[in-house]
């Protein structure tokens, strides 16, 4: 095919796609997932970061980022809340008798099971189910 059959064919398909109205746009979405998660938004799949390249307090915190819903912690308080999950857990308590938050009975169970969980992930992985 000749140059100038190319560009005829160019133009053509360009005018085409101008009368029917066809057009492009860009379209910024924003998705918070846990790592390691599949997320599909507009026919676009993506895999967040895994946690494989977190270190294990990064991974800690990650997990409970937004989470909580109870109570308020420091990163020095939850890395502490996090360690004596695991100290729990070593010594033979079960994770759901675990309490790292102190409080009101009931007051924290939830926060308390998000914590055990997110230390058994980052930092005691023999704990695991």
């Amino acid at each position: 095919m000749t140059r100038s059959a190319l560009a005829a064919v160019g133009a053509a398909a360009l005018l085409v796609l101008t009368l029917t109205g066809c057009s492009f746009t860009s379209e910024t979405v924003s998705v918070t997932a846990e790592p390691g998660t599949t997320v599909s938004e507009g026919g676009v799949t993506i895999t967040s970061e895994d946690d494989a390249d977190l270190t294990p307090d990064e991974q800690f915190l990650a997990a409970l980022d937004g989470r909580l819903t109870a109570v308020a912690l420091t990163d020095a308080e939850l890395f502490a809340a996090g360690e004596s999950a695991c100290g729990g857990l070593s010594a033979g308590v079960a994770a759901e008798d675990l309490h790292p938050i102190e409080g009101a009975a009931g007051e924290f169970d939830a926060d308390n099971a998000l914590i055990v969980q997110a230390a058994i992930d980052a930092y005691c992985p023999e704990y695991q189910d």
